[in-house]
C-alpha cells in the first residue's frame, strides 16, 4: 500500500456487527458511521481553513415509511405465477401504501383494485404491475427525495443536544398539478370573448429578427411573420395592458379590422405563447388554482357560456377535500399532488454541523474546476476578447447569436464549439487510488491534509469561492447519542446553491425564507434577485413553483407576479472584471446576482437564457459537484473516499450489460451471472442503484430486485450501484431513509464590486468599425503566419507596406486562440473610406509577396472593436491608440537593430512604461513591487538581474520621445476624466509590451515582469540605505 491511504480491505459480512472504535494503527471496518469513531476533525489537527459555515435552520426530507416496513417477502417477478403474484399484490395493498401509490398512479392502482376484486387479468398485466408496485415499495421505504404521499419534509435545527420525536400525524397539502391547470388555463385563453376581459403582455423572450418575430421553444424556435398588426400587437402590449385596449388601438391603426378579427389574433399571439394572459399565475403563486379562479371572478367569466366546462371543473378541483383529486383517471390527469409535512421535530448536535461544515470546505478543494467551469471559463474569454474587462453590454444583445456572442457551448443554437479539455495532473493519482484498491482489496481510502493537496487541481482562490451553498447529508449513526459522542459518519450531496433543496418545500414567512434573505453575494452590496421561469415541460413546472422570497424578480416568459420589483430584461447588461462576468441593473448602475430557489435541471428544464442568467454568476467560481473521478469513473469498482467523519465519494460499481449474459438470456442463468460477478467485485447484497440524482435500494439477493435491476440496466446500458447505510446507522432517526438538507454560507470576505470604477457602456449594433465603412478609422488586418515568422515579416516587409501606404499612424499584436490560429493584428489609421480602399489594394499586393516568399498563406480583413472596457472610449480610447502606435514604433526599430539580452530589454522597458504611468520614476518602482505576477517557473541567473537592474536606471531613458509623449499624455487624461483604473491600464500596457517584443509566452512574460521586480526593489532599497 501507498501512502495514499490507510485502507479497510473487504470483510466477508455484508452487516457487520457494531465495533468500538479502531486505533489509527488498526483497519477500519467495513461499513462507516457504525461502531466506530474516525479521527478527530478540527481545523487545528487538519490545517484547513473551513471556508463555510452553516446558515440557519435545516430541513428533514425523509420517507414516511421505516426500512423494517418493506414486505416480509418480495415475489419473483420472473419466475412466479400470475397467480402467485396476484397473492403478494393482495397482501401487500394496504394503507398506507395504497393510498401513495393511488395517487402517483392512478392506473396502476386501478389495475390493483382490479386484481382485488379478483377479476380475470393478463398474464403480462399482472406481472407489470406486480413490478410496478415492487418498485413503489422500494421507494417508500428507502428514498428520502420528497415525492406524493412516500416522503415528506419537516423543519430542523443544529443545537447542542440532538433531540427527535417522530409521530404519526402527518400533513398533507394539496398543490395543483402544473400540467393540468396549464391545459385548462389554455382551453379558457382560446375563448375571442374571455380574452377581451384579460390583461395581456408581450413575453420577454420574444426576439424580432428582420421580417420576424421568433420564441425560443426548448432546442427549438417559433417563428412567426412579423406583419403590421402584429407588430402594432406586441408594441401595444409591451407591459401588462388590458385587451380592451390593445383592441382599441389595433382598431385605430387598421379602421377596417373587426374586434373579432382582433380578437382572433390576440389568441392566437397566446395560443403559441407570444402573448401572456393575467389568467397565468407566476411560478411564484402560492395557490395557481386560486390565482386563476380570482381572475376569472374580476372579469365575470362565468357570463360566458363557453367557459363555464372549464370553470366546472376549477371549481371542482377548489372544493375536493385534500389527497382525493388524485383519484381521476389517468386518461384525464390528476388535478393535483400531495405533499407530506412530516409530523416530526428534529434537532441534531452541533458536532454534525462542524462536520458538514469541513466535508463542503474539502469537497470544494477537491473541485475538478477550481477556476470556473470550462464552458464559462471559454465564454468568459471570448466575451473580454471582443468586449474588453469594464464594457457593458446589453443583455439581450450578448446572447443574440446575430449580434453578438449568442449562448456559451453546449447551450440551445450555440455557435461556439466546445474546447477539448486536457485531464488535470491528477488523473493519474485517481487512477492509482483506483487500481491500488482493486489490487489489495481495499474499500476505503481515507485522505489527510497531504493528501487533499495532492489531489486539489490548484489552490483555492478566494475570489472563486461560491457564496453559498446547499447539501443533503445523509448521516448514519446508531442514536443520537452516538451522533454527540462523534460515533457517526455522513454523506454529502453537493446542490447548486441555497434553496436548490429546501426552496420548494419552505414558506414565505418561515425562518427558512428569513436566511434566504440574508445571504452573502458574490460581491459586496450585489442585489440578489429572484430568478422565475415556466419549465419548458409543464409537468416539470411542479418542482419551479416557490413563493416569492426576494423583493427584486427577473422575470422570464411569465406574467409578471403582483407586488414585487421585476427587472426588465432591457435594463440588464453583463460585463467582466479581472475574474468572471457580472449582471448589471443599468438604471440602479448595482450588480444583479440571479438566484434559483428550486430543484428544477437547468441543463434540461430550464430555457436557455433563464439558464444563461442562472449560471452567470457562479459560472467561474469553483465548481461544487462530487467528487470527480475523471477517467477512472469507467471503471468497475471505485473505493470509498473518507475525511474525518465525512464520506467524499461511496464505494461504487459501475455494471454494463457486456458484463452479463444478454437480454435474451434465462433468467436463472441471468442471476447465477449476476452472482458471479458481485464474488469478483465483492459487492454487498445491500446497494442503491444510482440513476443521476435518483436512488433506488436493492437487495441483490432478491429475485424481484434483481429483476428491477436487469430491466434498468438493459434501458440505459449500464447502472451504477452503490454502497448504502447498514440499517443500523438509521437508529438516531428511528430507521427512516433521509437526507438533511443544510444550507452553508462562505467565510470568506465578499469582493469590491467592478462598479467601484468607471465602467463603459457598449452595443453591438453600433460599436466596431467595419473595412471601409463611412466612419471607419482604423483598416484592421490579420495576417496568418507561424509564430517563428512573425519578427521576420515585421522586420523585413512591414517597412515597405507602410512606406507604399503612407500610413501616418499603425499598430500591431502578436495574437493567438484556440479557435483562431497564429498571426499579426495590424492596424492601419484611415480617415476616409478612399484611403481604406486604397491601404486595401496596398495590403492585397503586400499579402500576395509573403504568399510567393512561403511567410503567409493568409489575410483577412475583419471589423475592428475597439477595447473601450480594458482602455476607456473617446479621448482616453484615442490616446491609448496613440500608445499603441508608439509602442510598435518602438519596438520595431528594437527589432530591426542589436540589442541587449531581449528579456533584459523589455524588462527595464516595463519599469519605465511604469513610472510614466505613475507620474514618476520612484512610484513606478513602487507600482512594481506593489504589483507582484507569479513567478517564472525557474530561477533566473544573477547576471539578468544585474543586468535589468542597469537598464532600469532612470539615466538610460529607455522610452522614445513619442512613446513617453503618449504615456503622459494617457496618464493625464486617465486622472482627470473616468475612465478604466489605472492599475488595469499598467498591467495591460506590460503585457502588450512583451507581446510585441517577445510573442505569446507566458513563462517569458513572467520572467520579464519577475526582473522588473526585483530591479525595482534593489532600486528602493539602495535609496532608502543611502545616507
Amino acid at each position: 500500500m501507498t501512502a495514499w491511504c490507510r485502507a479497510a480491505r473487504a470483510t466477508a459480512a455484508d452487516r457487520p456487527a457494531p465495533a468500538p472504535a479502531p486505533t489509527a494503527e488498526s483497519e477500519h471496518p467495513h461499513r462507516p458511521g457504525v461502531g466506530f469513531t474516525p479521527e478527530p476533525h478540527t481545523q487545528e489537527e487538519t490545517g484547513m481553513e473551513r471556508v463555510y459555515r452553516t446558515a440557519g435552520p435545516v430541513l428533514l426530507r425523509a420517507a414516511r415509511a421505516r426500512v423494517e416496513d418493506a414486505p416480509e417477502y418480495w415475489p419473483d417477478l420472473a419466475g412466479d405465477s400470475p397467480e402467485e403474484l396476484c397473492s403478494w399484490v393482495r397482501h401487500v395493498w394496504r394503507d398506507p401504501i395504497a393510498t401513495a401509490v393511488g395517487e402517483a398512479s392512478p392506473s396502476l392502482a386501478a389495475t390493483v383494485e382490479r386484481v382485488h376484486t379478483g377479476e380475470a387479468l393478463s398474464a403480462r398485466k399482472v406481472r407489470r404491475a406486480a413490478t410496478a408496485l415492487v418498485g413503489y415499495l422500494l421507494r417508500a421505504s428507502g428514498r428520502s427525495t420528497p415525492f406524493g404521499l412516500f416522503a415528506g419534509t419537516a423543519a430542523g435545527s443544529f443545537a447542542r443536544g440532538g433531540t427527535l420525536r417522530w409521530g404519526s400525524s402527518h400533513h398533507v397539502e394539496s398543490r395543483t398539478d402544473t400540467a393540468w391547470l396549464e391545459a385548462a388555463v389554455a382551453e379558457l385563453e382560446a375563448l375571442p370573448e374571455l380574452v377581451e376581459r384579460l390583461w395581456v403582455v408581450v413575453n420577454n423572450q420574444c426576439r424580432w429578427r428582420g421580417q420576424r418575430i421568433e420564441l425560443p421553444a426548448g432546442e427549438h424556435r417559433v417563428e412567426l411573420v412579423s406583419s403590421a398588426p402584429v407588430r402594432t400587437v406586441v408594441t401595444a402590449a409591451s407591459t401588462p395592458t388590458p385587451a380592451t385596449e390593445v383592441v382599441a388601438h389595433l382598431r385605430s391603426v387598421f379602421p377596417a379590422a373587426t374586434s373579432h378579427h382582433v380578437l382572433d389574433l390576440i389568441s392566437g399571439l397566446l395560443a403559441h405563447g407570444f402573448l401572456l394572459s393575467s389568467l397565468r399565475p407566476s411560478s411564484t403563486s402560492a395557490d395557481p388554482l386560486a390565482h386563476a379562479r380570482d381572475e376569472l371572478s374580476r372579469c365575470a367569466a362565468e357570463e360566458i357560456p363557453a367557459a363555464s366546462a372549464v370553470m366546472d371543473r376549477l371549481g371542482a378541483a377548489a372544493s375536493s377535500p385534500t389527497g382525493s383529486r388524485a383519484s381521476a383517471q389517468a386518461d384525464e390527469g390528476a388535478t393535483a399532488h400531495g405533499e407530506i409535512r412530516l409530523d416530526c421535530e428534529v434537532a441534531v448536535p452541533q458536532q454534525l454541523g462542524a462536520e458538514v461544515e469541513a466535508g463542503v470546505s474539502t469537497l470544494l478543494r477537491l473541485s475538478p474546476h477550481p477556476g470556473g467551469h470550462p464552458v464559462w471559463r471559454q465564454y468568459y474569454e471570448a466575451f473580454v476578447h471582443r468586449y474588453g474587462a469594464g464594457a457593458l453590454v446589453p443583455l439581450l444583445e450578448l446572447v443574440d447569436a446575430d449580434m453578438g456572442l449568442g449562448y456559451p457551448p453546449t447551450y440551445p443554437g450555440s455557435l461556439m464549439p466546445s474546447r477539448p479539455q486536457e485531464p488535470p495532473p491528477r488523473e493519474s493519482s485517481l487512477l492509482q487510488i483506483a487500481q491500488e484498491a482493486t489490487a489489495t482489496g481495499a474499500e476505503e481510502i481515507v485522505l489527510d491534509q497531504e493528501e487533499i493537496h495532492r489531489l486539489a487541481v490548484a489552490p483555492l482562490d478566494p475570489q472563486r469561492i461560491p457564496p453559498h451553498v446547499e447539501v443533503g447529508v445523509w448521516v448514519s449513526a446508531p442514536s443520537m447519542e452516538a451522533i454527540e459522542a462523534g460515533n457517526f459518519t455522513v454523506r454529502i450531496r453537493p446542490g447548486r446553491a441555497v434553496g436548490t433543496f429546501t426552496g420548494r418545500f419552505t414558506p414565505a414567512t418561515s425562518e427558512m425564507a428569513e436566511t434566504y434573505r440574508c445571504l452573502p453575494t458574490v460581491v459586496e452590496g450585489a442585489v440578489a434577485a429572484q430568478l422565475v421561469f415556466p419549465a419548458l415541460r409543464p409537468s416539470a413546472g411542479n418542482l419551479a413553483r416557490t413563493p416569492r422570497f426576494l423583493d427584486q424578480v427577473i422575470c422570464l416568459g411569465e406574467y409578471p407576479p403582483e407586488g414585487a420589483e421585476v427587472l426588465a430584461l432591457q435594463d440588464l447588461a453583463v460585463m467582466a472584471d479581472r475574474h468572471q462576468l457580472h449582471l448589471v441593473h443599468t438604471p440602479t448602475h448595482r450588480i444583479v446576482e440571479p438566484q434559483v430557489l428550486h430543484a428544477l435541471s437547468l441543463d434540461h428544464q430550464a430555457p436557455p437564457l433563464a439558464r444563461f442568467l442562472a449560471h452567470l454568476t457562479r459560472g467561474c467560481l469553483t465548481s461544487f459537484t462530487r467528487v470527480d473521478w475523471g477517467a477512472a469513473t469507467a471503471l468497475p469498482f471505485l473505493p470509498r473516499l473518507r475525511h474525518g467523519h465525512t464520506v467524499l465519494s461511496p464505494k461504487r460499481w459501475r455494471l454494463q450489460t457486456n458484463d452479463l449474459p444478454p437480454r435474451s438470456a434465462d433468467h436463472k442463468e441471468w442471476r447465477s451471472a449476476l452472482q458471479r460477478w458481485r464474488t469478483i467485485w465483492r459487492v454487498p447484497a445491500h446497494v442503491e442503484l444510482a440513476q443521476g440524482d435518483q436512488v433506488l435500494p436493492l437487495h441483490l439477493d432478491e429475485p424481484a430486485h434483481t429483476d428491477l435491476l436487469r430491466t434498468r440496466l438493459h434501458a440505459a446500458g449500464h447502472v451504477f450501484l452503490t454502497e448504502t447505510d447498514h440499517p443500523d446507522g438509521l437508529g438516531w432517526i428511528e430507521g427512516h431513509a433521509h437526507e438533511l438538507a443544510v444550507p452553508l454560507a462562505t467565510t470568506t470576505p465578499r469582493a469590491e464590486s467592478p462598479l467601484e470604477r468607471p465602467v463603459v457602456h457598449t452595443r453591438d449594433s453600433e460599436r466596431g468599425q467595419p473595412p471601409a465603412a463611412p466612419r471607419t478609422e482604423w483598416l484592421y488586418a490579420k495576417i496568418y503566419a507561424h509564430p517563428q515568422r512573425h519578427t521576420e515579416i515585421l522586420t523585413e516587409y512591414l517597412p515597405e507596406l507602410l512606406e507604399e501606404t503612407g500610413t501616418p499612424a499603425w499598430w500591431f499584436v502578436r495574437y493567438r486562440a484556440p479557435d483562431d490560429p497564429d498571426h499579426l493584428r495590424l492596424r492601419l489609421r484611415v480617415d476616409t473610406p478612399d484611403q481604406a480602399a486604397k491601404a486595401a489594394t496596398s495590403l492585397g499586393r503586400w499579402s500576395e509577396r509573403l504568399r510567393r516568399d512561403g511567410l503567409s498563406p493568409r489575410l483577412c480583413l475583419d471589423t475592428y472593436y475597439p477595447e473601450t472596457g480594458r482602455y476607456g472610449d473617446g479621448a482616453l480610447l484615442e490616446a491609448a491608440e496613440a500608445v499603441f502606435t508608439a509602442d510598435s514604433t518602438a519596438v520595431l526599430h528594437q527589432l530591426e537593430g542589436p540589442a541587449p539580452e531581449a528579456r533584459v530589454e523589455v524588462a527595464a522597458t516595463m519599469g519605465h512604461i511604469a513610472a510614466a504611468l505613475t507620474g514618476e520614476f520612484e512610484a513606478g518602482m513602487r507600482w512594481l513591487i506593489d504589483h507582484p505576477g507569479k513567478r517564472p517557473s525557474s530561477a533566473l541567473p544573477r547576471e539578468l538581474h544585474d543586468e535589468t537592474s542597469a537598464r532600469i536606471e532612470p539615466a538610460h531613458a529607455l522610452l522614445p520621445g513619442e512613446l513617453h509623449d503618449a504615456l503622459t499624455r494617457y496618464r493625464h487624461l486617465l486622472t482627470t476624466m473616468a475612465g478604466p483604473p489605472l492599475d488595469g491600464v499598467i498591467s495591460s500596457l506590460l503585457h502588450m509590451h512583451h507581446n510585441r517584443a517577445l510573442g505569446i509566452d507566458r513563462d517569458s512574460e513572467r520572467t520579464c515582469r519577475h526582473l522588473a521586480r526585483q530591479a525595482a526593489l534593489s532600486r528602493i532599497a539602495r535609496n532608502e540605505a543611502a545616507p
